[in-house]
């Protein structure tokens, strides 16, 4: 096939990142000891442009189209699969491999659908999609006994519980969530206003508010996209491993990803329509709540609001961008002063001093960060995609995160286009570049005190927007192209996200991977244990 002739503001912006991925990461590439997915970057990079290149000039192709009546069969298709999902996980005590396999494919049909449409039905889809998210994660809650994850144990059991006891935050003094606790404030409300056990409220509070997430993603890519490629983002979101682990293991970082898209929400309103008394409200509201609850996140959300400060920067420069950014270099300055000012009085249990002395610790030793940090919190995402290729297993769950990329590349370049850059879409570009930096970097360097794994479900917000982006550029330049790659993207990603690591830590699809939950016959066996030594 021969390439259409691409003009060189498309074109070299793509042959630059072509260049600067191979010559930085053919190393990486060719060691077998770096993460795979540092060793596909080069391939990636390559696919976008291609794919780039592929979009450079207007083709006249009839497009593919499906009645729109077909949209509402699909989606009652999915509302019914869930159903027989959530009750086959009820009846058999757990979610198995079939279980993942018919979620993956009715993700494929919800993606398929809004491409294939003449008409989307936008409530009844974007209903589809909340439904199947919430299946995926009530099914895994409602049939594990205890919890899913490890430091969960610490959060309500042993802090949760103190708090209680003792009717006030003195009870976990030195540990840093004394200054963060809205997470354990959440759950303990619940818990004494309805009468509730812990672990109930902490599905009814943390586990419901999770289940708000894709919808909150939505709002943002409305924003920036129009209904039939904003549902398409949302879905691949809703979709994501990552995501669906912080849906099941709710942890502080649960409640922060949550704050975190309210915060990246009020901002990109404010990017739009400047600063009105409720974007601004609304922004610092969600910005507090971040900080009061979770540190890593609260880190993310600087990286974020830093990126669309490089935006404004980018947009502020009359001969790239003609466009009049709004400021946000004073709500920058007062996130970082807001975050670090709360770091240096929250102490760190085991290590001494404050949370902000312990990092510089960790990073001036990145072998005690490495050995340190990771074990503290308890990861048990820490292994997925940080260690070399030992199965084939691990190439599919790889896969799906490589068709994002390429989708999110593609819609990244053709955002960086001096016609069409705004400001919200530009900082969601340099956003997914300063995450995945924080997130590559580091480990590359064998530094793990960004905690990479936590990085993963707030990269996956800019991922899947620039993805929808990049397959609306597809299907709006070449129909044939874009055919071929969404049936790639449909039938792969929601399918290998379904199956992998990050998304089954209660009950994994192979054996290889540790399991992070336990069955009630080892709960009742702990317990037994425990009375018997009182």
């Amino acid at each position: 096939m021969a390439f259409p002739t691409a003009t060189r503001r498309v074109t070299l912006p793509a042959m630059i990142a072509l260049l600067l991925a191979l010559g930085v990461f053919v190393p990486p590439f060719s060691n077998g000891e770096w993460p795979l997915y540092a060793r596909a970057i080069p391939i990636i990079a390559a696919g976008i442009v291609v794919l780039t290149l592929l979009t450079g000039s207007t083709q006249s192709h009839s497009r593919l189209r499906i009645p729109a009546w077909s949209a509402k069969f699909v989606t009652s298709l999915v509302f019914a699969g869930s159903g027989v999902l959530l009750l086959t996980a009820t009846a058999t005590g757990g979610r198995g491999t079939g279980f993942h396999l018919v979620a993956g494919v009715l993700g494929s049909a919800l993606l398929l659908q809004l491409w294939l449409t003449e008409e989307v039905k936008q409530g009844w889809t974007l209903a589809g999609v909340l439904v199947l998210a919430a299946v995926v994660r009530i099914a895994a809650l409602g049939t594990t006994p205890g919890y899913i994850g490890l430091d969960i144990w610490s959060h309500i059991p042993s802090f949760a519980n103190a708090i209680m006891a003792e009717e006030s935050l003195d009870a976990i003094a030195g540990d840093k969530y004394a200054i963060s606790p809205l997470y354990h404030l959440s759950v303990i409300s619940t818990a004494l206003l309805a009468d509730l056990s812990l672990r109930t409220a902490l599905f009814l509070s943390i586990g419901i508010g999770m289940l708000v997430a894709p919808l909150i993603v939505y709002l943002i890519a409305r924003q920036l996209l129009e209904p039939r490629w904003a549902l398409f983002a949302t879905t691949a979101y809703a979709l994501a491993d990552h995501v669906i682990l912080w849906g099941i293991y709710l942890v502080p970082t649960s409640l922060g990803l949550l704050f975190f898209l309210g915060t990246l929400y009020a901002l990109c309103c404010i990017m739009r329509e400047s600063y009105t008394i409720g974007n601004t409200a609304l922004f610092f509201a969600f910005l507090l709540a971040v900080v009061f609850t979770h540190q890593v996140s609260s880190f993310i959300t600087a990286v974020v609001i830093g990126a669309a400060v490089l935006a404004q920067v980018a947009l502020s420069i009359p001969r790239l961008y003609p466009a009049r950014p709004t400021n946000l270099i004073w709500v920058f300055f007062g996130c970082v002063f807001l975050v670090a000012g709360l770091w240096t009085v929250t102490p760190y249990s085991g290590a001494g001093g404050s949370f902000t002395d312990t990092v510089l610790i960790f990073l001036a030793d990145a072998h005690q960060t490495t050995t340190g940090i990771a074990i503290e919190y308890g990861v048990p995402e820490a292994d997925y995609g940080l260690r070399p290729l030992d199965s084939a297993y691990q190439l599919v769950e790889a896969t799906g995160l490589s068709v994002l990329l390429l989708a999110a590349g593609v819609g990244a370049i053709h955002s960086l286009h001096r016609k069409r850059a705004d400001q919200p879409t530009l900082a969601l570009v340099f956003a997914s570049g300063a995450m995945g930096v924080f997130l590559l970097l580091p480990v590359l360097l064998g530094i793990r005190t960004f905690l990479p794994g936590r990085w993963f479900a707030f990269l996956f917000v800019p991922l899947a927007i620039l993805g929808a982006v990049g397959v609306k550029r597809l299907d709006a330049r070449t129909p044939r192209v874009a055919l071929v790659f969404v049936l790639l993207f449909a039938l792969v990603f929601p399918l290998s996200m379904a199956v992998s690591a990050p998304a089954t830590v209660e009950n994994p699809v192979v054996d290889d991977r540790p399991q992070y939950a336990f069955t009630g016959a080892e709960l009742d066996a702990m317990e037994t244990i425990a009375i018997e030594e009182r």
